[in-house]
Order: structure tokens, then C-alpha cells, then sequence
């Protein structure tokens, strides 16, 4: 199977690579355009994937094809390779709010796999959600593929300003939790790296205990804590702060423009 991508930012390039590094797909199969050339020359030198000159050219090459552009870009740029996405091709789709009908408007019938994808992909444990028009064959095709990057769930499309805003749009909110945290550590004298190794640590740790604890997360917390102790002194000043609140809207700001977005 040949897969291609049109546009290798910053998700498609970490799908690209976490792909590469994982030889879900050898380099020899994987195809891909950009209008910037330079960054699809840095690709192949670091992987050895085939660069194709023009979009028309990485769709005849390829079985599948990844759209990684902007949403202001895809588009136009699915009008102008509209009569190669034929019946025999797949199309996977990481384009926030570009919905499966409009894809299949602006296609000549190839099979659809939408997906909100998330940055940890590039380390293997990203969450990839995915709505599918496409036959059983090609499906298990992609979600295998993506299996070997992360964690992946289907879910209706109409779920997906929900997914972008808490898969995809939720690592830069963890990112700011494990930014303040360090930042606490270095300020009590912890040097950099170890505050960073700690911070991180103590988050994932949490997250797998969390995912496979039988107790809610309520209690989970509450287990922490110990009445006089250090741990309730910090969940005060959360509760005062309407951390829990924050966060929610937080996600409800995102989620938002998400649905802003959605084209039909």
C-alpha cells in the first residue's frame, strides 16, 4: 500500500515521521508534496520517502492520500485534484472542520477517512478520532495504521468540534500545567532538568493510574490528600482559583471555534 501526503506541517509531518519510525509504511511507499519545497527535501533526507512533483502526480502514485493542509487551503486545493480522487483511492483527512459531504463534493468518489489527530503521535502515543465513508477493507487499513501511532476511536462526526477541542487542541493545555509546575520546581531549587523530568513523570504516571484505576477521579485526588497535610494546602488554593471551572472553559472556548469552523 502507497500512502501519500499533500501539505507535511507540523501534524502531518509528525504523523510522517511517527509512520517512518515505526515502518508502518516503508520509506520507499510514502510520497509526498508540498509548495514548500524545502520541507519535503528535509523529509527525505531524514526518512528516504519519494518527494513527487506535483499533487496530480502523488494521487496516480499512491492508494491512500493524507491531506495536511490549513483549512483556508484544502479546499481549494481538493477543486483542483477533484477528477483523480477516484473510486479506487482513499482519502484521509486531518483538516480541522472540512466534514466528510464536503469532501465528497469536492472528490470523484474515493473513499473518505476523517481524523482529528494529535501532536503526541510523533512520540506513539498520540489519540487519533476517526469518522469514516469508506469500505471495511480500507478502514482496517487506516486504523491499523494509525493503531501503531496512539490510541484510536471512532466516533460520529458530529462529535468532531468536540475531539478537536479535546485531543486535538488539549496538548497545549498540558503543556501549560507542566510549564507552571516546572517553573514551581525551579523556584524551590530544583535544577531545570530534573524539575522538567518530574513534572513530567509525575503527569503520566497520574494519567495511566487515572486510565486504569476502578476509582473516580474525585477519589483518586482524594487519596492524595491527607487532612493537615502538604497536598490539600495546594488543592485550596485551586479550589479558591475555580481551577476545575477554568479548565472547562478553557475546553468550551475551543470546542467553540471548532465548531465555528466545521464546513459541511
Amino acid at each position: 500500500m502507497k500512502l501519500g501526503f499533500i501539505g507535511t506541517g507540523n501534524m502531518a509531518g509528525a504523523i510522517l515521521a511517527g509512520i517512518c519510525q515505526t515502518k508502518a509504511v516503508l520509506p520507499q511507499d510514502i510520497y509526498a508534496f508540498d509548495i514548500d519545497g524545502e520541507k519535503t527535501k528535509k523529509l527525505k533526507q531524514s526518512f528516504g520517502i519519494q518527494i513527487a512533483d506535483s499533487a496530480e502526480d502523488l494521487i496516480a502514485a499512491c492508494d491512500a492520500v493524507l491531506l495536511g493542509l490549513k483549512p483556508q487551503h484544502a479546499q481549494e486545493a481538493l477543486s483542483g485534484v477533484s477528477a483523480c480522487l477516484t473510486q479506487d483511492k482513499t482519502l484521509i483527512s486531518i483538516v480541522t472542520g472540512l466534514s466528510i459531504g464536503r469532501m465528497k463534493a469536492l472528490s470523484s468518489g474515493c473513499k473518505i477517512v476523517r481524523v482529528m489527530p494529535n501532536t503526541p503521535a510523533l512520540c506513539g502515543k498520540g489519540v487519533f478520532v476517526i469518522a469514516e465513508n469508506s469500505d471495511e477493507q480500507m478502514g482496517a487499513w487506516v486504523r491499523g495504521l494509525l493503531m501503531k501511532l496512539g490510541t484510536v476511536l471512532q466516533l460520529p462526526e458530529e462529535l468532531f468540534p468536540a475531539a478537536t477541542a479535546i485531543t486535538g487542541s488539549g496538548p497545549a493545555y498540558v503543556f501549560m500545567f507542566l510549564e507552571g509546575m516546572t517553573k514551581a520546581a525551579v523556584g524551590m531549587g530544583i535544577p531545570v532538568e530534573s524539575a522538567k523530568i518530574m513534572a513530567c513523570q509525575t503527569l503520566a504516571g497520574a494519567s495511566v493510574l487515572a486510565e486504569n484505576s476502578q476509582e473516580t477521579l474525585l477519589k483518586l485526588r482524594q487519596n492524595v490528600c491527607s487532612p493537615g497535610g502538604t497536598t490539600i494546602e495546594g488543592v485550596k488554593v485551586m479550589e479558591e482559583a475555580q481551577a476545575v471551572d477554568m479548565i472547562q472553559k478553557t475546553f468550551q472556548a475551543a470546542y467553540q471555534r471548532a465548531l465555528e469552523l466545521e464546513v459541511k
